[in-house]
């Protein structure tokens, strides 16, 4: 889906995630974006999850649709995971029964606090509206957008159009897409695609379009995934991927995996450096990376940590680090051009 990144100084970023059914898929291009979420460091809990609008942290957990209680009798069912990402920001993620079936409904996207008890996701075929009320979630469309902006994660003609239930236990893991992020990414001009998914710990990538080899690249990977984006920083007119993972634990340290596609026919890995390699960049680190594209470069910003800083407080402002792609000798290289404090 299209996003705009917009700076201002403290950056102000946009991450959402796509749906992607292969007999009903959506590009998610890399121009004309839009999007008013606001990104910042992660966060350790739902207690600093506070942005310009404080989301009420009750909201947190699983919520299902009406035919979750009647899954022993093979009905299917939808559910919303409701998760602390970034200040003023939530992690949604729509996952159904599949099982018996292929899944109803799939959604991974960030969502902006607009409110207490209201999340808004902006896509590029409308904006989804999230309102909680009592342990209770509605999903609708918002002002002005597009039926298809709810229909399109689901097939078969379902939509994310309902109202869910909070449960206090986990969701029916026996039956619940073991898929934890999937998404489309398309640069806009271009013929070439890439489908992303991770289930466990295992990562693939899936390009269509290349004149040369389509065939699908898998790693493992450490942590999740929680963004993926997609540009052309070196302005060679073929798309990068930019995957950006995150560690288990309290550190949640971030790395970026990337593909270069070489002149349409095939995809190149992209070495990004370790930040210890860069010692004004490593100073004050500890985590809780957040990433995005913004115009030509690739922005990193963290929380930087002074000595004696809890790992829920660090004290010492921000770090925010830009990487232009530059061509070495093997591979393309993520170099840092910028560092800024504040």
């Amino acid at each position: 889906m299209i996003r705009i990144y917009v700076i201002v100084f403290s950056l102000i970023v946009f991450s959402g995630c796509t749906k992607e059914e292969p007999d009903n898929k959506v590009s998610n291009t890399g121009k004309s974006q839009d999007s008013s979420i606001q990104k910042s460091n992660l966060q350790d809990t739902t207690e600093n999850n506070t942005g310009p609008t404080e989301f009420n942290a009750d909201n947190y957990g699983n919520y299902v649709d009406g035919s979750y209680n009647d899954r022993s009798t093979g009905a299917d069912w939808v559910s919303v995971k409701i998760l602390p990402y970034t200040k003023g920001s939530v992690m949604v993620s729509v996952r159904s029964r599949a099982d018996k079936m292929k899944p109803s409904c799939t959604y991974d996207g960030i969502a902006s606090v607009t409110g207490k008890n209201e999340l808004m996701s902006n896509e590029s075929l409308g904006t989804m509206v999230l309102k909680f009320n009592n342990n209770n979630l509605t999903i609708s469309g918002g002002e002005n957008s597009k039926d298809i902006v709810l229909t399109y994660y689901c097939r078969g003609g379902g939509s994310l159009a309902e109202s869910y239930q909070k449960i206090d236990q986990e969701l029916d893991q026996s039956q619940i897409d073991k898929t934890s992020y999937v998404k489309q990414l398309n640069l806009e001009g271009s013929d070439i695609e890439f489908f992303i998914e991770v289930t466990g710990k295992k990562l693939t990538v899936t390009p269509a379009g290349l004149k040369g080899d389509n065939k699908p690249i898998t790693q493992t990977i450490d942590g999740y995934v929680n963004d993926a984006e997609i540009a052309d920083l070196n302005a060679d007119g073929s798309p990068e991927i930019y995957i950006y993972t995150v560690s288990e634990g309290t550190g949640k340290f971030g790395n970026v995996i990337g593909y270069s596609v070489n002149s349409g026919k095939s995809l190149t890995q992209i070495n990004f450096p370790d930040i210890n390699s860069n010692k004004e960049a490593a100073e004050g680190y500890g985590g809780k990376d957040d990433f995005a594209i913004v115009e030509n470069t690739l922005v990193r910003r963290f929380p930087v940590f002074k000595p004696g800083d809890a790992n829920s407080s660090p004290s010492g402002g921000t770090k925010q680090i830009q990487y232009k792609l530059n061509k070495g000798e093997a591979s393309w290289q993520l170099v840092i051009d910028r560092i800024v404090s504040y």
